[in-house]
């Protein structure tokens, strides 16, 4: 490959390759997350805006040494302490970087943010001081600092509930060469948008970033080419464990299959893996070009196809030309949106948890999926998962809690596993033992798994955010699940110690709240038509489609979800307990929203082990909001934002469509309890003209009555109310029932735009004003968008929390049209009520 190397322009970077990202905040601590190309010691000062604008005194601070990763990588997420900020006001933050006292001097910036470059020295953040402050703050609508604004409290509000005031962002699924425009850089128009006078809207308090990040098992291979050159370059190691002889882009996929990787390879599956990550220098460096443009070349130096693949002959070359130089075009456009993401996430508190593609496609899916990889004799299956997960815990992790890091505190999981990367350089060594320790990472002999650290010497991944009357907990279902059936089949994405260490043992909230929301980085609940089409498909049958990886399926575990989230939060005095909670999720590529409501008159399901009241009865309304995806989207998804519940549909087939409704029973019933028809064919099996696909849903009801009668016969027993033949007879009351309801945008019609006639300069303007009211219309009277929205986005929470009407609300921000501004084009209102006459308690036949 002759691409020209980081190397060659490496000593005229700015110090800073990426961030700064702001993460983990509240009103006592503030940290901030960094990677540096030289090693230093970093001061971070947290201070208070003025009530007439510019900075007071400095409240919090904190001063740390980066951490050594590779010899041209230091990175570090530090924490302010030491004051008390207060609840719904604005404080701006700097940095301050000098050399490690007694070291050489280096050519790398020192001094704060916005030291320009010198002769000798490089700028710390951008070449000059204007581009420093254009690059990380607003001004000069906003500070001339990167800030952030806490959450308010019911004092900020001026009485008023603190919900009322809080505003959440989320978004999953964030691939380089994705199609269509990246959705994430969207959050720098809002942010930039609340600075202005006019703004009705607050600042948005925090980012969630609920799953895949980074696509580690689909990369393009020009970028593939770009991170092999720059984690080299970086890390200077002599040798990676996985050594030279690693296949280059685009010659991946047998390596992956060989090492027991799942990724892309099931039915239907592609070459995706072709260019999959597999160095831990390669994982580094993917996160520091996702979220900065430092280390991009610029776009007709990315490179091109005889570049990286010099070795093939012309004809080979040609053959992978097309897609090659799709993959270019969206790399260039992707790369092109970075300062904005960059900005974004220096001014908004973020929070990260890993679904799957940062390893690997659905790792750890299934324990025959565990045993091939961890096997002690697959050094590349464990060291790739190792690789994959201790860039998450740098790169994500840290930031998440970053208590477990303290290195002050020196037995912390966190703390050890710094030390150890900080001499590590790649072998497989002492240092590599005690990263893997500190993460878990799994070793098999035969079928047995052999003993691990003890749980308080490993890192954990789940945690919990708390603000004023709100708290979130961010699950991680990739490593602590169970596999209560063969080791084929689908897991249960938490096992019973996950489940108490998660949910039931989760920090209770300092200050009562009023809402507590789960992030589950899949779906808990699917949206219904996706799910139909799915399985006439017949993709259900194989676990290596996502929705083997899900926790949809109503399957024990997901029914103990749902309980174990309601007897948290239920409040009420005998005899009937309420609680409400959400669920914030991504993961499918396209977004919705759904409410949920459980009626259970001896309290509902109740697993082993269950710490709540027996017997007592329990209602229970909760939401699911998802967003999905970030840059991702893809014609079927386009399909699904299109057509799913357009026009062409029914009221009839639209109502059947978007709502289901399900009894349960903690044992199953006897034959004698329930009686189920015989299902008949339907009229499209019966008139359909097309033999396949009157035999695909004639195969669709087979199965449907075969996962009917399997549902019916496990424990917890389940039966879908909506899809029981004409005739049937329910003679045993259910323990509990729930109807979910998938919610229609409430958004006003957009069909009347008026664009004003204009000539000369103002043409292009006016054309494009043309252009965007013909989408609008398009857009309102077809439903595009309107249920399902399969273009990229990102998801904004809100909550109406009327003490008579409670309501939470996720807007959709996506673009009708490529190259507009993105709007909140799609509003879901779901109310937490309990006595809604449009979502009435299911009645069943046999109901007395």
């Amino acid at each position: 490959m002759s691409l020209t190397s980081l190397a060659n322009r490496l000593e005229g970077l700015p110090l800073v390759l990426c961030g700064p990202i702001l993460r983990r905040t509240d009103d006592l601590s503030v940290t901030v997350w960094v990677a540096l190309r030289r090693a230093r010691v970093v001061r971070l000062e947290v201070f208070e805006e003025k009530p007439g604008g510019g900075w007071g005194a400095t409240i919090l601070s904190a001063e740390a040494n980066t951490v050594r990763v590779g010899e041209h990588l230091h990175i570090l997420a530090i924490t302010a302490r030491g004051g008390k900020l207060s609840w719904g006001r604005r404080y701006g933050y700097n940095l301050d970087f000098a050399q490690f006292p007694g070291s050489a001097t280096d050519t790398a910036g020192v001094g704060d943010l916005f030291v320009p470059a010198t002769d000798n020295r490089s700028g710390v953040v951008a070449r000059t001081f204007e581009d420093a402050r254009a690059g990380l703050t607003y001004w000069p609508d906003g500070p001339d600092r990167p800030s952030f604004t806490l959450p308010p409290d019911a004092a900020a509000l001026g009485g008023g509930h603190p919900l009322e005031g809080l505003r959440i962002f989320h978004g999953s699924c964030r691939k380089a060469h994705g199609e269509g425009e990246d959705a994430l850089p969207i959050l720098d128009d809002v942010i930039h948008a609340s600075m202005q006078p006019e703004a009705a809207d607050p600042r948005p308090h925090m980012l969630l970033l609920t799953g895949d990040q980074i696509y580690a098992d689909d990369v393009a291979d020009a970028l593939l080419a770009l991170l092999i050159d720059a984690g080299r370059t970086l890390l200077q190691w002599p040798v990676e464990a996985e050594n030279e002889t690693l296949p280059g882009p685009g010659f991946r996929s047998e390596f992956a299959k060989v090492i027991g990787l799942t990724a892309m390879f099931g039915p239907g599956g592609g070459t995706a893996a072709k260019s999959h990550l597999m160095r831990f220098s390669e994982f580094a460096a993917m996160y520091l070009f996702a979220w900065s443009d430092v280390l991009w070349p610029e776009p007709k130096a990315i490179p091109q196809l005889d570049e990286v693949f010099a070795d093939l002959p012309p004809e080979g070359r040609k053959e992978l030309a097309a897609d090659f130089g799709t993959e270019v075009a969206q790399l260039v456009g992707y790369r092109a949106a970075l300062p904005k993401v960059r900005r974004a996430m220096a001014n908004t508190p973020v929070y990260m948890i890993f679904d799957d593609h940062e390893v690997t496609d659905d790792w750890n899916l299934t324990s025959g999926w565990e045993r091939e990889v961890y096997q002690h004799e697959n050094v590349g299956g464990r060291r790739h998962v190792l690789n994959g997960l201790l860039a998450y815990a740098l790169f994500q992790g840290w930031g998440n809690t970053p208590e477990q890091f303290d290195r002050d505190k020196v037995a912390a999981p966190g703390a050890r596993l710094l030390a150890a990367v900080n001499l590590w350089m790649g072998a497989r060594d002492d240092h590599e033992t005690a990263i893997s320790a500190c993460l878990n990472v799994p070793t098999y002999h035969g079928a047995k798994r052999a003993k691990g650290e003890d749980h308080a010497n490993i890192l954990r991944w789940h945690y919990d955010i708390q603000t004023p009357g709100f708290q979130c907990l961010v699950l991680d279902t990739r490593t602590m699940r169970g596999f209560p059936r063969g080791p084929d089949d689908p897991p249960d994405l938490l096992d019973r110690q996950g489940f108490e260490r998660q949910i039931q043992n989760a920090p209770l909230p300092k200050v009562p709240a009023d809402m507590t929301m789960v992030v589950a980085t899949t779906n808990v609940v699917s949206e219904p038509l996706t799910e139909m089409i799915v399985e006439l498909s017949g993709e259900l049958r194989s676990v290596f489609s996502d929705t083997g990886d899900a926790w949809t399926g109503q399957s024990a575990a997901t029914e103990r979800l749902l309980v174990e989230l309601a007897n948290r939060n239920a409040t009420g005095p005998e005899p009937l307990r309420r609680a409400h909670f959400a669920i914030a999720t991504g993961d499918i590529h396209y977004g919705f929203a759904v409410r949920g409501q459980y009626w259970a008159p001896r309290g509902g399901y109740r697993p082993a082990g269950a710490k709540w009241p027996d017997g007592v009865p329990l209602e229970v309304v909760f939401a699911e909001f998802t967003a999905s995806s970030f840059h991702n989207q893809a014609s079927k998804t386009e399909m699904l934002h299109h057509f799913a519940f357009g026009a062409g549909f029914d009221e009839q087939n639209l109502k059947r469509l978007m709502s289901a409704s399900w009894l349960g029973w903690r044992m199953p019933p006897k034959p004698s309890e329930i009686e189920i028809k015989a299902e008949n064919p339907s009229l499209i099996e019966w008139l359909n003209p097309f033999p396949k696909l009157a035999l695909a849903f004639t195969a669709l009801r087979h199965r449907r009555i075969s996962a009917r009668a399997k549902l019916l016969s496990s424990r917890p027993a389940l039966l879908q109310l909506d899809e029981l033949p004409d005739g049937s007879v329910i003679r045993r009351p259910p323990d509990w029932i729930y109807r979910l309801d998938f919610m229609k945008d409430e958004t006003p019609m957009l069909l009347e735009q008026v664009v004003q006639p204009a000539t000369g300069a103002d043409q292009a303007r006016a054309e494009q004003a043309k252009s965007l009211a013909a989408a609008h219309r398009t857009y309102a009277e077809h439903g595009a968008g309107r249920i399902v929205v399969g273009r990229n986005n990102i998801g904004e929470i809100r909550f109406d929390w009327d003490e008579d009407d409670k309501a939470m609300v996720q807007r959709l921000w996506w673009r009708l049209k490529r190259g507009e501004p993105a709007r909140p084009l799609t509003k879901y209102r779901v109310p937490f009520g309990f006595q809604i006459p449009a979502f009435p308690k299911p009645s069943y036949p046999g109901a007395q």
